[in-house]
This record gives C-alpha cells, structure tokens and sequence, in this order.
C-alpha cells in the first residue's frame, strides 16, 4: 500500500503596510487595513503563479490549487505579515526551495481619498478588502517574501540548492535592496479588480513617517563616505609615512621612482606658473631678481648723485674763474686811467663796455677837473 502523501507547513513573510503602485494608481494600504483582511486570508487557495481568471466555485475546477492558507498573523519585532499555509504538491515544494517567494492576491471593497504619505503622493487609500489567493511566484513584490520555514521538516539545516534534501529554510528577514515595482492585475466584472502585490516598493515604518528603503540606503551610503573622508582627514601625521626617493609608485599603471616623480610634477607646476604669468602680461620676480633690481637701482642713484656733484664743482670753478677774470680786467682798466690821468696820455679801450665810473675818470683825464 501506497504512502500517505503529507503536507509541508509553511511560515513565511508576505505583506507590510505601505505605498502600493499600480500601472494607473498609487494606493495606501495602512495597518489597520491589514489587520481588517487578516481574517479573510483564512482558507484561502494556493496557487503555482496568478491566476488570470476570477476565483470562484466554478474556476476552481481549472485551476491548480497546491495548498490551503492556515494562518495570517502579524509579526511585530519585523513589522511583517506573515502567512502559514499547507502545501501539498511536490513542485510547489521545490520551487519555493529553489528561491521562489509568494505573493497575495486583494481585491478593496472600500476607499478614501487620496493625499500624502512621507511626502509621497497617492491617489486613494484602502479601508476595507479582501485577500483571494497566495501565488508561489518567482518574483515576488515584496522582496522579503521568500525564504519559506518548513515547520513540520525532520531536517535542521537550510537547503542551499534545489538538489538538497533538507527541506528547512531559517530566518526571515527583509532584503535591503529597492527595485523596479511589478505588479499584476486580475479583472472581475463583478467586484473591483484583485491585487497581487508582487515586488511592492519597499518602505520602512520610522518615527516620523514611512521612508522609501532605497532612499534610506542612498543616504546611509553617502553618510557613510563622508564619515571616511573626514576620518582620513583628521588622521595624526604619525600615521602618515613620507615616501622616500627610492620608492616605487604607480602611475597610469606604470611604476615610477618617487624622485621622477617629484622631478615630473614640479617641473609641471613651473610650466603651469610661467604659463599664467605670461597670459597675465606681467612677469613675477623672485627674491633674488628683486635684490639684483634694487642694488641696481641704488648703484643708479649714486652714480647720479656723484655725476650732479662733479658737474655742480665744475661751474663753481668756472665761475669763479670768470668772476676773477672780470675782477682782474677792472684792475687794469682802473690802473690805465689812473696812469693817463697821472702822465696825461690817451689810452685804448679794449672793451666796448664802461661803467659809470670809468667814464667818470676819462672825462676827467681829458677835460680835468671842474674844481
């Protein structure tokens, strides 16, 4: 007689609270919409990927029902909900091995207007709703909706391959990576339109509101490269070591002595400096070239000075020389007329100038005396 086939129970993440995006919409499901659907999650189908048709008595027939929901709880400490269900299938089993997750399906009976969340706009939020099915899918919406527990497993270890025997996967926990929003829609023309949340954009639950994850991670990261950037900048200098002449760097993948090194790069900035004071107009001097220009400036004004002197001794002396010649020219005028007066001769007059007084002495010598 044929083994009675048995079950697996299952325990996995498969819902948060948060900003849902649909192709047309964006909709807020709140907690307290959760906690008010919890309760229909009970008993409903497990399906291998969605359905595309509405789920009724009559669907049912066609399609493949793996295993039944049990229990839809909500897990604090992760701020998750989780969902613990029966599969019977054995490619069911192996998939969710392999790294599958699930998705749920909803439908909403009732909405409120729309506003903002997290400074995030949305168009209308769920009051009220109901879950139709669980979807082992390959990519789920919410990425933490994998790594099924196997409670009812005899096997302790968590199966790394599709080919392990174990059947026990441990510790649920949301991955920190954001992605691209997928979701899926399943039309009923009798009640408004299924939901299944797969790769729903991830948000964290804060103090002051819900923050997207991957804002958080851009953040995080961005925080983080400062912090070692101003970590190396506060470094003491005896963690610093100064290379010496002999060592070896790269450059450019090519390895290079730190004194060509040096060489290279100085010789860059003198070109880079001669280049700019060029461009400028003007020519920057150094202390040296300063020094020289100065010395030489005052070597110029001693020159000037002594040259300004000679000159000035020059025409003193020539001066003097003249005025003595003008002094000694009178004498002899003086003693000719004196003599002429005295022995009653005439005498020449080499100059074409006299002054008062020498004509004053030739009338004398000529006419004599009026007393």
């Amino acid at each position: 007689m044929a083994e009675m086939t048995v079950g697996k129970a299952i325990r996995m993440p498969c819902m948060r609270r948060g900003l849902v995006k649909y192709p047309d919409e964006t909709v807020l499901v709140s907690q307290a919409s959760l906690e008010q659907m919890a309760q229909s999650a009970h008993g409903i189908p497990v399906t291998i990927e969605h359905p595309h048709i509405p789920i009724d008595s009559e669907s049912l027939k066609e399609i493949q029902v793996v295993g039944r929901v049990a229990k839809f709880d909500y897990d604090m400490p992760n701020d998750l909900w989780m969902a613990e269900f029966i599969v019977d299938d054995d490619e069911a089993v192996k998939l969710l091995q392999s790294g599958w997750g699930v998705s749920t399906a909803w439908y909403g009976n009732e909405y409120t207007g729309g506003g903002t969340y997290n400074n995030v706009p949305y168009e209308r939020e769920l009051v009220q709703g109901k879950y139709e099915h669980l979807a082992i899918v390959k990519n789920p919406r919410y990425e933490m909706a994998i790594d099924p527990v196997f409670l009812n497993s005899k096997d302790s270890m968590p199966c790394k391959s599709s080919n392990d025997k174990c059947n026990i996967v441990i510790n649920s926990k949301p991955n920190a990576i954001g992605g691209k929003s997928m979701f899926a829609k399943i039309w009923r023309t009798t009640r408004e339109e299924v939901k299944a949340n797969e790769n729903e954009e991830l948000v964290l639950e804060l103090e002051h509101g819900q923050v997207p994850l991957s804002q958080i991670v851009d953040e995080l990261k961005e925080h983080r490269a400062k912090a070692q950037e101003a970590e190396a900048e506060m470094a003491p200098e005896s963690e610093k070591r100064i290379l010496n002449d002999d060592d070896e760097v790269e450059v450019d993948g090519q390895k290079m002595k730190v004194s060509a090194l040096r060489s290279e790069y100085m010789n860059m900035k003198n070109a880079m400096k001669k280049a700019e004071d060029e461009s400028e107009g003007s020519r920057h001097l150094n202390p040296d070239e300063n020094e020289a220009m100065c010395d030489e400036n005052e070597t110029g004004k001693l020159e000037a000075s002594s040259k300004n002197e000679a000159v000035e001794e020059k025409e003193e002396k020539e001066e003097k020389k003249e005025n003595d010649k003008r002094e000694d020219d009178a004498v002899a005028r003086f003693n000719s007329l004196k003599s002429a007066y005295e022995n009653g001769i005439g005498i020449e007059i080499e100059s074409e100038f006299l002054s008062t007084r020498e004509r004053v002495e030739m009338g004398r010598a000529r006419y004599g005396s009026t007393k």
